[in-house]
């Protein structure tokens, strides 16, 4: 955790700022504000879509499955871990283009094992809106057997998020099929 607030809000600007330098789709950070009483705003621009886990599974085309992989894949080729990859802090514009966002837990200069809990971490999150095969086939045409089977290990309970573990809840056996 960042000593301050402001150091916060600064980390993930900063974040934003590496993963739009290697071609990720993030919104452009605009300006970090401190206020008088010690607050910090980070504005950022403004993506006109929804949230990812808003949109029904059936509405999620390849397309925008594959997109998503290549901006993960893009955001580990830059040494970046989100830590918090899941589809509520994915958001999809009008175009269906999908954009990574909220980099408060992220780490520069991550570990392969923070990168492979991403890819755990979507992949079950997708897995639980548009099933497990879409989910696993649309990752292993992206980054490969490799990027995913690095992954599997990670895909239980306790390595994923408590949002991803309630959308996984849903769905008996989920994770099974997934790993």
């Amino acid at each position: 955790p960042a000593a301050s607030l402001i150091q916060a809000v600064e980390h993930q600007a900063l974040v934003a700022v590496m993963a739009e330098r290697a071609g990720v789709v993030v919104p452009a950070v605009r300006q970090v504000i401190k206020t008088a009483d010690g607050s910090a705003l980070l504005a950022m621009e403004r993506v006109d879509g929804g949230s990812l886990d808003r949109i029904p599974g059936q509405d999620i085309s390849e397309t925008m499955l594959r997109e998503l992989w290549k901006q993960v894949d893009g955001l580990h080729r830059a040494g970046i871990a989100h830590r918090s990859l899941r589809a509520a802090n994915i958001v999809a514009d009008r175009t269906g283009r999908p954009w990574i966002v909220d980099f408060s837990f992220s780490e520069l200069g991550a570990t392969q094992r923070q990168m492979a809990l991403d890819v755990a971490e979507l992949l079950a999150s997708l897995a639980a809106m548009v099933g497990a095969g879409r989910a696993v086939g649309s990752a292993v045409a992206v980054i490969g057997p490799d990027g995913v089977a690095a992954a599997v290990p990670l895909l239980q309970p306790l390595a994923l998020s408590a949002g991803t573990r309630r959308a996984i809840a849903r769905h008996d056996g989920l994770l099974t099929s997934t790993r």
